[in-house]
């Protein structure tokens, strides 16, 4: 998932309100949806703050996965 968040930034975007409802997966990996609040990663002010609560939303429902062996 962190590499679809990196993906994006490469693109110059920061999603803006990633949680688990906005990530659907299917065979071929996980896609992220509902992308209009998307902002600019280098033209908004509030990037890296959304960037970062992206990142820690997807992190802490990680953490609560079972871990697969």
């Amino acid at each position: 998932m962190m590499a679809e968040i990196v993906r994006m930034l490469f693109a110059g975007l920061v999603h803006g309100d990633l949680s688990p409802f906005n990530v659907l997966v299917d065979e071929k990996g996980p896609i992220i949806i509902d992308l209009p609040q998307a902002v600019n990663a280098a033209g908004n002010n509030s990037a890296g703050m959304m960037l970062e609560r992206d990142v820690d939303n997807m992190t802490a429902h990680s953490a609560a996965l079972p871990r697969r062996y």
